[in-house]
């Protein structure tokens, strides 16, 4: 109530504040209709004061009896909850409306936020508390019933907020012609949709065992339609919302189903490699032998890259929580479910993960791609499947990117920890060793084979993987032409890239200056939760293995330092990192424009 008081007075104040009416005024320069906005934000300021007054004197137990009754009558309590959230929800999107520049094209939200913005406000705020207020007799009351089961009263005001999103979207994106993005029911809707169908199996499902396995892949599912609809809002808020000229990966997908292994007449040949006349694509193919099957069935012009890449993020970060589960589960590490979630928060937003996801580039997809199998042979081998399949993922990763094989190290480290968690005798560890190690290399080395031969075929040379002749960047090209692909030269460029570069900022001038680079940013600037990395922690066999092979592991070194619940300061840290990269992916796309 006090918070209610405080709000209603500050839109009073707000009221007076805004530019006097030329036209209509009938009191203090107000028209009729502020006027009658202003008595109604008295009348909530007048009652919240009165009901203050009645709590702080303990005479509102007199109306405890009348509250409960009403709150018992389901009817009464769904229209009210309906109603009060569609007043935030609507609030809100009226306001987010009006900080676009939705007023470039119609000046209809803008113009009504300037009669009536003090009066959006408190409905806001009034409304807001209300649903927490409610929320908290319902608890005390013991009511158990339909919509006051805790996962579907968030199940329906998660609904709510969807439905009113997509609506003030849509509105927005038929104002703004400069673009439009497709299948927007489903990237507002989707996650709506899976949490009610999560709260309706939560009221079905009575075994223990049975709800924790379905909490675990309904979240999982939600976290991927989550991050599907972010990673498509954020390509929308940069412009990016179909394919690139420089994706590549649809056309060699085509190119390999009429049996060619080049681009005829690409849309550009940037970062393409130019041998007896024809453009080939330099990186390995995983990314195109992923797209086949749709491009078979659907089509070339189906494919947008962009949705390409936002589904391969989707689907990383459903792996990465499924993977930390099932660490969790298994002992290997100490995190709960809370810090899970965090830390999968953290890779997919609080790292380059973001930016990846944004573009549907060829460089970016095939690191996606390459993450995407590399989890999957961590999945895996946490699961205690088959060293043979943990390998085959394995070897599809490098397929996108060759680069990952170092993973086996930690693969291995796996193995090792649940051999020794079941209490096999020590005598066996060498021989689990080459079991798991043979049947991890015989997989990567076929993949070695198959990028050799896809080489051969290219350029007729075994090792040429077409880098050095790439249509690139004229700095990098000359590098790597001088130097070649792996050299000494580069170690202190990258180590000093990856983890000391900082990035430009300015706050002298007018405007904020901030500046990445093009070249990159120590990943302790781009990731601050890392540096709880180098927390104390015990030692483990794996732990060992992971530092050996560092591409994908940190997420569960991180969450097993962690802990079981994520503390403040990682909470924070996770925010600051979110906050860089979408900075970041800002500067991109449209800053250093």
């Amino acid at each position: 109530m006090l918070l209610n008081l405080l709000g209603s007075l500050a839109a009073l104040v707000g009221f007076f504040l805004l530019t006097p009416a030329s036209e209509n005024q009938l009191l203090f320069g107000l028209s009729r209709v502020r006027l009658g906005l202003v008595i109604l934000v008295a009348a909530i300021a007048f009652v919240s004061a009165l009901l203050l007054t009645l709590v702080k004197n303990s005479t509102v137990t007199l109306f405890k009896k009348r509250v409960e009754d009403l709150f018992r009558k389901k009817l009464f309590i769904r229209l009210i909850l309906l109603a009060t959230a569609l007043l935030f929800f609507g609030s809100v999107a009226l306001v987010l409306l009006a900080l676009t520049n939705i007023g470039a094209y119609n000046s209809l939200i803008p113009s009504l936020l300037s009669r009536a913005g003090p009066f959006v406000f408190v409905t806001a705020f009034v409304s807001w508390s209300v649903l927490l207020w409610m929320r908290k007799v319902t608890s005390s009351l013991s009511i158990h019933y339909m919509p006051f089961s805790p996962t579907i009263w968030r199940a329906l005001l998660f609904a709510v907020a969807s439905v009113i999103a997509l609506l003030a979207f849509t509105y927005y994106d038929k104002q703004d012609w400069s673009r439009g993005l497709s299948h927007t029911s489903l990237i507002f809707l989707l996650p709506a949709l899976i949490y009610a169908i999560n709260a309706i199996g939560d009221l079905l499902i009575r075994s223990k065992t049975a709800a924790e396995k379905w909490q675990r892949i309904m979240t999982a599912l939600l976290l991927a339609a989550i991050t599907f609809s972010i990673i498509r809002l954020t390509g929308y808020t940069m412009y990016r919302v179909t394919t690139a000229p420089k994706s590549y990966w649809d056309l060699l997908a085509d190119a390999f189903l009429h049996g060619r292994i080049y681009l005829i007449n690409p849309p550009s040949n940037h970062d393409l490699t130019l041998y007896k006349g024809n453009w080939f694509v330099p990186n390995p193919p995983l990314p195109s032998l992923l797209l086949i099957p749709y491009i078979a069935l659907f089509g070339l012009k189906a494919v947008n890259m962009t949705v390409f890449s936002a589904l391969l993020a989707a689907v990383n970060t459903m792996l990465v929580f499924l993977t930390l589960e099932k660490a969790a589960s298994n002992g290997m590490i100490s995190s709960g479910r809370k810090t899970n979630l965090w830390v999968t928060i953290v890779f997919t937003f609080a790292t380059d993960h973001f930016w990846l996801a944004t573009t549907g580039q060829m460089w970016f997809v095939s690191q996606l791609s390459a993450f995407l199998f590399c989890v999957l042979a961590c999945l895996v081998m946490l699961a205690g499947k088959s060293a043979w399949l943990s390998g085959m993922m394995l070897g599809l990763a490098m397929l996108a990117r060759p680069n990952v094989f170092p993973l086996a190290v930690f693969l291995l480290g796996i193995a090792l920890w649940r051999h020794n968690r079941e209490g096999l005798p020590e005598k066996w560890q060498l021989g689990l060793i080459l079991k798991k190690g043979i049947a991890l290399a015989v997989l990567m080395v076929v993949s070695g084979f198959a990028l050799l031969w896809y080489n051969h075929a290219r350029f007729d040379n075994w090792l040429d993987f077409g880098y050095v002749a790439i249509n690139g960047a004229p700095w990098i090209l000359e590098s790597v032409q001088r130097y070649g692909m792996f050299h000494p030269h580069f170690i202190p460029i990258n180590l000093d890239v990856m983890f000391l570069r900082l990035p430009k900022l300015d706050l002298s001038g007018m405007r904020f200056f901030y500046q990445p680079g093009i070249s990159g940013t120590s990943i302790f600037v781009m990731t601050p939760p890392l540096l709880m990395l180098f927390k104390p922690a015990k030692p483990a066999l794996w732990r060992w293995s992971a530092w050996l092979s560092i591409a994908l592991t940190t997420l569960l070194l991180l969450a097993d330092n962690v802990g079981k619940k994520p503390g403040l300061i990682f909470r924070i840290l996770t925010i600051l990192g979110i906050l860089i990269n979408w900075i970041s992916i800002y500067w991109w796309y449209l800053g250093r424009v």
